[in-house]
């Protein structure tokens, strides 16, 4: 019934909204009843189906009600802590995890006494994330070599993304003033686009479910969020980026490819001058340990707005300007010719 309110409320503006962790723990409730209970396995399976397309849904309205809150379009605060909390239970359901250490996400591959071991001994997804780390814990622990080559393939096939070359700027002036629409571009890297494992990750359109025939119809998505570097920053935009995006186009591939890169265009405004601190934060939706380190900070220094001065278009002169501006150049009215300057503004305006 909650998670049936959310689209409702965001097509009415979400003016009384939905407390987002009673509805993880009512569908975690909802979880443990069809374990209990085979019998409600039936009843469950269409909420499944559409839970990650309302999650999804719902992530990307509170982020766009965010941006018209600090714009005082919109008259409530959606704190950030609601996105990711959103994005992390996304990321849980996909997976299938509902413990700290996240290794039950293997249970349908490995044996339930090898994730006992490795629970016992302290280990969890997260420490296991490192390569080497991982190689001397599974020796250590004389894991089965099918079982340690099963995790070793999930580490392997997750993307590995990260932000090259940001660059801020307005288009067609050298300074960013107040009021001014100021571009932000980067390049999305993915560094380990060769390998078939992250190929497969990245063409993904569905998962699976234990027990069910049916797959969960969801491509995963990137979420690059530009906000202030403060306790309560502030967010200025947001971009939805799916993995399809690396798709290359089916009449340029060659066997199974995506590309190593794209680049995004992002905008946002500053109404007042001063030097902004930010953090450009990229997030993921389906795969755990993929965005850890996928956060850039940066600076932009913005000037106090200059008074616009209108210019002949063919000749050096300025019609007005200030003394000390740097567009008004200085001419003899005597040498002016004013019958050109009138039929030059009055073609302008035309």
């Amino acid at each position: 019934v909650l998670l049936a309110q959310i689209p409702k409320q965001a097509k009415e503006k979400c003016q009384k909204h939905v407390f987002l962790k009673n509805i993880v723990l009512i569908y975690s409730h909802m979880m443990n009843l069809q374990m209990i209970d085979p019998s409600l396995k039936k009843s469950f399976a269409h909420i499944r189906a559409t839970i990650p397309k309302i999650l999804e849904f719902a992530t990307s309205k509170m982020l766009e009600l965010i941006i018209l809150y600090h714009h005082d379009q919109f008259k409530q605060e959606i704190p950030i802590n609601n996105v990711y909390l959103f994005i992390e239970f996304t990321k849980k359901f996909l997976n299938r995890v509902y413990t700290d250490n996240m290794l039950e996400m293997f249970t349908e591959e490995i044996s339930m006494d090898t994730i006992d071991l490795l629970k016992s001994k302290n280990y969890t997804l997260k420490n296991l994330e490192n390569n080497a780390d991982r190689t001397k814990a599974f020796s250590k622990l004389k894991i089965a070599e099918n079982e340690a080559e099963i995790i070793h393939n999930y580490f392997d096939g997750l993307p590995k993304f990260k932000i090259e070359a940001p660059e801020v700027y307005v288009e067609g002036h050298e300074n960013i003033e107040a009021g001014d629409v100021v571009c932000l571009d980067f390049k999305l890297s993915l560094e380990n686009f060769e390998n078939p494992l992250v190929v497969s990750n990245m063409q993904r359109k569905s998962f699976n479910y234990p027990g069910q025939e049916e797959r969960i119809i969801k491509i995963p998505c990137l979420y690059a969020i530009i906000m202030e570097k403060s306790k309560n920053g502030k967010v200025l935009n947001v971009g939805k980026v799916p993995f399809t995006q690396f798709s290359i186009e089916e009449e340029k591939a060659q066997g199974d490819k995506v590309k190593n890169s794209i680049t995004l265009k992002m905008r946002m405004m500053f109404p007042e001058p001063g030097e902004k601190k930010l953090v450009l934060k990229v997030l993921n939706d389906s795969y755990f340990a993929v965005d850890a380190n996928l956060e850039v900070l940066f600076r932009v220094k913005v000037n106090e707005k200059k008074e616009e001065v209108e210019k002949v278009q063919d000749g050096d002169e300025s019609i007005e300007g200030s003394e000390d501006s740097d567009r008004v150049v200085d001419a003899d009215e005597d040498e002016m010719d004013f019958d050109q300057v009138d039929a030059q503004a009055r073609k302008k305006n035309k």
